[in-house]
């Protein structure tokens, strides 16, 4: 009986750490106006809009950024202009908007809508 429920507790654990591991949204940059990648971050570490917890990812590359793709019912990243998102920011939605000056911008976040 102790074994089954270390098992089924083992498993359990390689299940939640694999889900937390899931892409929940990806952040392409680009060296042109959202033709040219430069450079692509799968982000699995998204947290609710709704939680405080502290997602700053500090990223800096390209001239060109968008949110191409959401794996979830909704994405929103606030990229900012300072190191460890602090300072003014501009949010970009799962829309595949493409957003010049990315070369300006320090960090980013993201959220689950």
């Amino acid at each position: 009986m102790h074994f089954t429920t270390v098992a089924a507790s083992a498993v359990a654990l390689l299940s939640s750490t694999a889900a937390a591991a899931k892409t929940q949204m990806q952040i392409n940059y680009y060296s042109d106006q959202c033709k040219t990648s430069v450079a692509d971050i799968k982000v699995t570490w998204a947290t609710s809009i709704h939680e405080t917890k502290d997602n700053c990812y500090n990223y800096k590359r390209g001239s060109f950024v968008n949110l191409s793709k959401c794996y979830e019912r909704g994405c929103q990243c606030n990229f900012f202009y300072g190191r460890d998102c602090k300072g003014a920011s501009t949010k970009l939605f799962d829309n595949h908007n493409c957003v010049g000056g990315a070369q300006q911008l320090q960090s980013f976040a993201c959220y689950l809508t």
